[in-house]
C-alpha cells in the first residue's frame, strides 16, 4: 500500500511539473517587423520648411541642430507627391549668381558700389543699395521714389567688356519686384558700343512676350535669354557687337528691384530643377524643366538633384519639403513591441501583441512645419483589435510605463485597409504615443516580431520563450526522474531490511 501511495504521489508530482512547463510564456518585448502585414504602421506628415539647405548634403532630410550638428530627421521625403521640393529661386545662394563678370575676381554686378544712377525729370529719385532678400541671400536693390509720368532713372553696371561671341551670350537675371507702380515700365538691357540695346522688360500692361521678366510684383522671378534670340534695338550702327554695360531703367512711375542673379558671360542657361506634370491630359506625367520663372513665388521640383551643376554646392534657403514619418522611421528607442501567449483569455487566438509608438517631428531653430496630419491603415480585421489608444504632449525620453494619460480611439476602426486619421490636432515639435493592443493567430504572432531585432530573440521572446518553457519542460521531466528514482531506490531499500 504504501508502495502505491508513493507511486501516485511520483505520478502526481510528475504530471504537475509538465502543466506548470506548458504555462504560456512571459511577456517579450523588442522591436516589430514592419514587413509583417499585421503590423501597423501609422504615419505623420507634414510640409518641413528649412532654414537652410546645402545641396553637398547626403540627403534632403539633414539640416542642422541647434548645436550646429548635422542631424537626420527621421522621417522620408513623401514619394505620393509628384514634386515634393519647392523654394524662391531669389533665395538660392550660389556663386554663380553673382559672379558676372567672371574675369575680374574683386567685381560683381551684385555690389551696389560698381553701378551709378542718372535721374532725369522734375522730381523723380533713385537710390542704390546693398540687402538681402526675405531669406538672406545678397542681392543689389535698385529703386525710384516720387516718379511720375515722363520720370526716367536709368542705373548702369559697365565694369566689364564682352568682345566676342556676343549672339551666344544669355542674359539671365534673378530678381525680387518689390514694388511697380500702375504705368511704370522697367528695362533691363545688355548695351553694346554705340548704344544698340537688347531688352527685357518688367510691365504690369503686358501678359506674354519673349522680351517679359514679370507683370506683377512678387519674389523669385527667373529670365533667361539667348542675346542672338532677341531683338535689336537699334540706338546706334544696328549691329550688335562689344558689349559694354547692363542698363536698368524705370520709367513713368516707381518700381523697386532686388536683383539676386544677373549674369552676361554664359553661353548657356541655369537650370532650377524639373516638376512632372501631365501637360497634355494623357494622365501620364512628363518632365519639364524650370528654365523661367513668369510666376512670382516658389517653384516646385520632383528631384534636387535635376538642378543644374551650377547648384551643386549652393545653399537653399527655405527650402520646403513635404515629408512623412512613419513608425518605421523612428529610432528603436521610440518604438516597442510588447508579446505575449494568451492561454486560455482569448480562445482560438495564440497571442497579444502591443505597439507602441512615440511620433514627433524634431524641434529645431532651423526647422518649421505646416500642413501636419496624423493617419494609418488599419492592418487587421475588427475582430482582432482590443483596443486603440493615444496620448498627447509625452515626454520624449518618457519611460512607456510611466505615460496613463490615453484616449481610445479604438472605435475608429471598422475594416481592414480602411485609413483612419488618428489625431487632427498634431503640433509639431511635441510626442505622441500610439498604441495599438491586438489578439493575433499563430501564424500573424510569429511574423510580427522582427527576427533582426530584440523582441524575436531576447531572453524572454518568442524564441527565448519557447526556449525557457522547452528548458523548464525537460528539466522538470529530468527532475521527476531522479525523484521516481529515488522513491524506487527508497523502496527496495527498506523492503530488504
Amino acid at each position: 500500500m504504501k508502495r502505491g501511495i508513493r507511486f501516485t504521489t511520483v505520478v502526481t508530482i510528475f504530471l504537475a511539473v509538465l502543466v506548470a512547463s506548458a504555462a504560456p510564456a512571459a511577456a517579450a518585448t523588442g522591436q516589430p517587423n514592419f514587413d509583417a502585414e499585421p503590423t501597423p504602421n501609422p504615419e505623420q506628415s507634414a510640409a518641413v520648411t528649412k532654414a537652410v539647405h546645402d545641396m553637398g548634403w547626403n540627403s534632403p532630410l539633414q539640416y542642422e541642430s541647434n548645436d550646429g550638428d548635422l542631424t537626420v530627421l527621421n522621417a522620408h521625403v513623401n514619394e505620393s507627391v509628384d514634386n515634393p521640393y519647392s523654394f524662391v529661386v531669389t533665395d538660392i545662394n550660389a556663386s554663380d549668381f553673382g559672379a558676372f563678370p567672371h574675369g575680374k575676381a574683386d567685381v560683381s554686378a551684385l555690389g551696389a558700389s560698381e553701378w551709378s544712377k542718372d535721374v532725369s525729370g522734375s522730381s523723380g529719385t533713385g537710390s542704390i543699395a546693398d540687402v538681402e532678400t526675405a531669406n538672406n541671400v545678397e542681392a543689389v536693390a535698385l529703386s525710384t521714389s516720387s516718379q511720375t509720368s515722363g520720370d526716367t532713372a536709368t542705373f548702369t553696371f559697365a565694369n566689364f567688356s564682352l568682345t566676342s561671341d556676343e549672339q551666344k551670350r544669355v542674359l539671365q537675371t534673378a530678381l525680387d519686384v518689390k514694388t511697380l507702380d500702375s504705368g511704370a515700365v522697367v528695362e533691363i538691357a545688355a548695351v553694346d558700343e554705340d548704344g544698340d540695346r537688347k531688352v527685357a522688360v518688367i510691365n504690369g500692361s503686358r501678359t506674354a512676350g519673349e522680351d517679359l521678366i514679370a507683370n506683377q510684383t512678387g519674389d523669385g522671378y527667373l529670365y533667361q535669354r539667348k542675346l542672338g534670340d532677341m531683338s535689336t534695338e537699334a540706338n546706334g550702327d544696328g549691329t550688335f557687337a562689344n558689349i559694354q554695360k547692363v542698363t536698368v531703367t524705370v520709367s513713368d512711375g516707381d518700381a523697386d528691384l532686388e536683383i539676386a542673379g544677373l549674369n552676361l558671360d554664359k553661353t548657356g542657361k541655369w537650370m532650377l530643377g524639373t516638376k512632372q506634370v501631365d501637360t497634355d491630359d494623357d494622365d501620364e506625367l512628363e518632365d519639364v524643366d524650370h528654365m523661367e520663372v513668369k510666376t512670382p513665388g516658389s517653384i516646385m521640383v520632383h528631384e534636387l538633384s535635376t538642378l543644374g551643376e551650377t547648384f551643386s554646392s549652393a545653399h537653399i534657403r527655405g527650402l520646403s519639403m513635404d515629408v512623412v514619418q512613419s513608425a518605421s522611421d523612428l529610432p528603436t528607442d521610440r518604438v516597442r513591441l510588447t508579446t505575449e501567449e494568451t492561454g486560455n483569455e482569448y480562445p482560438g487566438y495564440h497571442g497579444t501583441a502591443t505597439f507602441e509608438y512615440r511620433f514627433g517631428f524634431a524641434s529645431a531653430y532651423d526647422l518649421s512645419y505646416s500642413n501636419t496630419d496624423f493617419e494609418g491603415t488599419q492592418s487587421v480585421t475588427q475582430d482582432r483589435i482590443i483596443a486603440v489608444k493615444l496620448s498627447e504632449g509625452v515626454s520624449e525620453d518618457a519611460d512607456w510605463g510611466d505615460v496613463e494619460s490615453y484616449a481610445d480611439i479604438t472605435s475608429k476602426y471598422s475594416s481592414q485597409g480602411t485609413n483612419v486619421t488618428l489625431d487632427d490636432t498634431v503640433q509639431a515639435g511635441t510626442f505622441t504615443d500610439v498604441k495599438y493592443q491586438y489578439k493575433l493567430t499563430e501564424d500573424q504572432f510569429g511574423a510580427i516580431q522582427n527576427a533582426g531585432g530584440g523582441g524575436f530573440f531576447s531572453g524572454d521572446g518568442f524564441f527565448g520563450g519557447f526556449i525557457n518553457w522547452a528548458v523548464a519542460g525537460i528539466m522538470g521531466v529530468v527532475g521527476s526522474l531522479a525523484a521516481v528514482a529515488r522513491i524506487r531506490g527508497g523502496s527496495s531499500k527498506t523492503g530488504g531490511v
